[in-house]
Order: C-alpha cells, then sequence, then structure tokens
C-alpha cells in the first residue's frame, strides 16, 4: 500500500475534525481524505522528553506503522500521537497500543460517518 505524508494544515484539520482513540500513551486520530492512499503523519509531545527521546518515539511509531500498514485503510488520514512516558516503551508496548488504538477507532465508528472500518 502506499502511503504519503501529511502537511502541516492536514495535521490541525485531522486534529480538529477528527475522531480519536488512545491507548497508553499512543494517541490516533482519523480523518477521511478522499484520496486512494492512506496518510501518516507522527507526532510527539515534548513532555516525552528531549529531542532524543522523542526522535526514537517517532521512529519507533514510523516502524510500527511499517510492518503493520494493513492496520490503516485506504482513503484516510491518520495521525498518530506519542505522549507522558512513551520514552521509555519498547517496541512491542508501541505495536499493541497502536493496534488497540486503531481497533477502537474502527469498532465505535459503526455509529460514526467520519470513519468507516474494513
Amino acid at each position: 500500500m502506499r502511503h504519503g505524508r501529511l502537511r502541516r494544515r492536514d495535521f490541525e484539520e485531522v486534529f480538529k475534525k477528527g475522531s480519536k482513540g488512545a491507548v497508553g500513551n499512543v494517541v490516533v486520530y482519523v480523518l477521511p481524505n478522499k484520496m486512494p492512499v492512506c496518510r501518516l503523519g507522527f507526532a510527539v509531545s515534548r513532555k516525552v522528553g528531549s529531542t532524543v527521546k522523542r526522535n526514537r518515539v517517532r521512529r519507533l511509531l514510523r516502524e510500527v506503522c511499517r510492518l503493520n500498514e494493513d492496520c490503516f485503510k485506504p482513503g484516510y488520514d491518520y495521525v498518530i500521537l506519542g505522549r507522558g512516558s512513551a520514552g521509555e516503551a519498547g517496541y512491542g508496548s508501541m505495536e499493541s497500543a497502536v493496534k488497540e488504538a486503531v481497533r477502537r477507532l474502527k469498532e465505535n465508528s459503526i455509529e460514526d460517518t467520519r470513519f468507516s472500518g474494513a
């Protein structure tokens, strides 16, 4: 599957209008984009720690998405936010948190028209 990148105004729109699901130190926002690809964006709170820790969390989140791209439905924008003590989290806990957040979004979307999960 092809992925695109979100720009600043896209981030703002997803944060403002999108649905969100949170598990542990990960929050996933999703919004339809009317494109044949899904677009991913990553943000990490300064509360996570130094720049080095934030970049490590961002790399972990990208790797989780790369290896689990079947979780992300084309036609949607996703913003994945690392927060809190995510700086101490390992790959396994990050992966399970992202998958669970996306699953909850798909589950809750049955009555929500912004996200029709696959």
